[in-house]
């Protein structure tokens, strides 16, 4: 499992590497030429030691120092300003891919997941794997450059000393292996837990109202200490294996510095080396330290990424939904889709089950052997107890969900034959919670199709007495409303998202509880205004008020997952026990 993700993740690091190969390549170019730049240093400043040693002019040997020290500088403010940009354009992109992944994904495998922790994967996680194919990639291989141009520059100029050096250096080099292995592990861990603490977070930021009016802000608070206490002790053993990682280093150089210089005095005294080849040395040892903390550094880092990595992934590999090939390049082009059904005919029904099954995760079935069928005109009306799986056959419509077995008909055609934009643009669908998306309410009004004359909007708008709502917000339909439309009731937030599906003329309205929230004068308009829709397309309905099964002209009765009976309201009442009792308590 760990080792199919971690190809999954090289799969997509591979493809992002690959899209900014030219980008990468050039900052790679530029870390090259500064380590090129600080090699070249000790050589330059080993000259002019010996030229001071032997008295000689020294002016060309210090502009030269200055010279080197100089672009030295320049290189790396340009190196670490081209590694921030691809860095940021590597994290744009990889959002993009998961985001895209996100909103394509079918649906069941979406509500098993924790709203908080893939809101952090989308948001931490994706930058911090950014790590492996921008930053913690190049600084990798720049500083093992710098570091084997060092071990080669200094094993010329004294092999002895070279050898008491690496090999000190050699067993610092292997702990700090051992402790950039544990920050991977830890990071895992570590992820995840930040993941939880998000998830607890989104749970009290949306059940607030709840949490207050029950006076349990103690007990939530207590309960988000215990998950933010399991994140900081994960994030303390990962900065602590970190922190270990440069210490260690320190100290390995030290000891090769201690090392080296002890070495380097007895043969300087025997006549091998000189004052300049020593004083070269030394600096190239010194110039070690920081490339050999950033190289475990950048090691460490890329653990961490790759635990990042691996839960983008992760997410990335959930169920995809089945689109039209045609226009599966991009979920955010202006995909306007012709419908590729023929015309319907009226006398046909519009939407068929025909001996549908659905169950959860390989569970036990919510609909049995469910068989109906939808005229092209009137309302249609799914009734049944709490749990009958009236809402599931409602997602079931809409390709939400998946049957286990039999066929859904639309037009007389397999809805699974049919590409979903295709699919969706021929139903309105209005579930249950109605949101309000972040944006202004002509947004909201028109989000399918932005070219609806304003005449249209405002006509729907009026049918379903909104024009009062419309008339107080301060700019009119260009008014902004958040995400939870606050100062919206329930039953107004309802009529916009029923003014949503409307607008979209579709031949099946599906409804799921839309007048819930409504008052009673309010479900009066809005049930007449269904019946008026329905002489025009189909709808289809699941509700507990009563009017709309009044109005039904066809009654579909669900019973534990399975038709009991259909009828009119009229027939239904005096033929089925449970219809009559759930109409008794619908009232």
């Amino acid at each position: 499992m760990v080792s199919s993700a971690w190809h999954a993740s090289r799969g997509v690091v591979s493809a992002l590497i690959l899209q900014e190969r030219w980008m990468l390549a050039l900052v790679l170019l530029l870390g090259l030429a500064q380590a090129g730049a600080t090699l070249f240093q000790p050589w330059l400043t080993g000259n002019l030691v010996a030229a001071l040693s032997d008295q000689g002019p020294v002016t060309g040997a210090v502009l030269l120092v200055c010279i080197f020290f100089v672009a030295d500088a320049i290189i790396t403010g340009v190196y670490s300003y081209g590694l921030g940009v691809v860095a940021q354009r590597i994290v744009y992109r990889l959002r993009m891919i998961v985001i895209e992944k996100v909103v394509r994904m079918r649906m069941l495998a979406y509500h098993h997941l924790d709203r908080g922790d893939t809101f952090t994967r989308i948001v931490s996680d994706t930058s911090i794997a950014c790590l492996v194919v921008s930053q913690a990639t190049t600084q990798l291989i720049t500083s093992a450059f710098l570091v084997a141009g060092g071990v080669v520059l200094m094993t010329i100029i004294d092999a002895p000393m070279a050898a008491t050096a690496l090999a000190l250096l050699g067993g610092a080099s292997l702990l700090s292996l051992f402790f950039a292995r544990l920050v991977r592990s830890s990071a895992m861990t570590n992820r995840r837990n930040v993941g939880a603490f998000g998830t607890q977070l989104n749970r009290i930021l949306s059940g607030l109202t709840t949490i207050k009016a029950s006076v349990r802000e103690k007990h939530e608070v207590n309960n988000m200490s215990s998950v933010a206490l399991r994140a900081r002790r994960s994030g303390v053993r990962v900065s602590t294996f970190s922190a270990l990682l440069q210490p260690t280093m320190n100290v390995g150089t030290q000891l090769a510095l201690a090392g080296a210089i002890i070495v380097g005095v007895v043969r300087l005294h025997e006549g091998h080396i000189s004052m300049a080849q020593l004083t070269a040395f030394i600096m190239y040892l010194f110039y070690l330290v920081a490339p050999l903390v950033t190289l475990f550094s950048a090691f460490g880092q890329i653990q961490q990424g790759r635990a990042s990595m691996d839960r983008v992934t992760e997410l990335m590999n959930l169920p995809q939904e089945d689109t039209d090939p045609a226009h599966n390049d991009s979920i955010f082009a202006d995909d306007q889709l012709p419908t590729t059904i023929p015309h319907h005919d009226n006398e046909l029904p519009i939407l068929e089950f025909d001996d549908v099954e659905f169950s959860y995760d390989d569970t036990q079935a919510v609909l049995r052997n469910v068989s109906f069928q939808v005229p092209a005109r009137g309302i249609t009306a799914i009734a049944g107890l709490s749990g009958a799986g009236k809402t599931t056959v409602l997602k079931l419509a809409e390709r939400f969900y998946e049957p286990s077995s039999g066929k859904i008909l639309l037009a007389g055609n397999d809805i699974t034959q049919i590409p979903l934009p295709s699919l969706r643009r021929r139903l309105g669908y209005v579930e249950q919670d109605c949101p309000v998306l972040a944006g202004t309410l002509r947004e909201n009004l028109v989000y399918e199709k932005s070219s609806i004359p304003e005449t249209d909007v405002l006509r729907v708008l009026d049918l379903l007495g909104l024009t009062p709502v419309l008339d107080g917000l301060p700019d009119g339909l260009d008014s902004h409303l958040d995400e939870e439309g606050s100062g919206l009731s329930g039953g107004e937030r309802q009529r916009i998202a029923l003014a949503r599906a409307l607008l979209k003329r579709p031949e099946v309205l599906v409804l799921d509880e839309v007048t819930a929230h409504l008052d009673r004068d309010t479900e009066q308009s809005v049930t007449h205004m269904i019946r008026e829709v329905s002489r025009t397309c189909a709808v289809v309905v699941v509700s507990h008020q009563i009017a709309l099964f009044s109005q039904a002209d066809k009654i579909v009765m669900l019973d534990g997952g399975t038709v009991r009976g259909t009828g009119t309201h009229a027939t239904m009442m005096r033929s089925d026990s449970l219809y009559k009792r759930f109409i008794s308590q619908a009232g």
